[in-house]
């Protein structure tokens, strides 16, 4: 357990590790091979790192001649007695680690298994979304491998569903 504020032990679940990073890049790989008519304008990566959320990268994007933001950003939350502040990251988590058997439990830390809550957000705010899907902790004191490795693979297996959700909005 974390004892030290974030400033000075600044947690790692909110910086972009490698798998999210390729996360974030099939996803926009994949929606502008699903409509030949959005292009990618530019893309980079900022520090946000205001309450759950980490690093983010926009994406601009263009589809004739409306401009779209897509907004990914790290989330990580831990040492919370419910985690009710993200239902979708909480029903991704639950989904993947419990091979999408429905809960009729309470979304707390001791139902759903972990401590700490890792995803990636997508946000725009032109398309009028936001949503949430888990993926595994970087940090060694909430690291679970096996855990974490299923909740990546489930991520990677999601993501054409991800593509199809923003692609029906643009």
């Amino acid at each position: 357990m974390k004892i030290f504020p974030e400033s000075i032990v600044p947690d790692p679940d909110k910086k972009f590790h490698l798998n999210d990073k390729d996360i974030v890049n099939k996803l926009i790989e994949g929606l502008l091979k699903k409509d030949k008519e959005l292009r990618l304008l530019r893309q980079e990566q900022y520090n946000w790192f205001n309450g759950h959320y980490g690093e983010g990268i926009n994406s601009n994007l263009e589809k004739k001649d409306n401009k779209i933001q897509l907004i990914c950003r790290k989330i990580s939350i831990y040492n919370k007695k419910n985690f009710d502040d993200d239902l979708d990251l909480f029903n991704s988590h639950w989904n993947c680690v419990n091979d999408n058997q429905q809960s009729t439990k309470p979304m707390t830390n001791e139902n759903l298994g972990t401590k700490k809550l890792c995803g990636i957000n997508i946000s725009s705010k032109e398309l009028k979304f936001s949503t949430t899907f888990a993926v595994g902790s970087n940090d060694t004191v909430y690291d679970d491998p096996s855990k974490e490795n299923k909740l990546y693979k489930c991520a990677y297996e999601n993501l054409e569903a991800y593509i199809n959700f923003i692609h029906k909005k643009l």
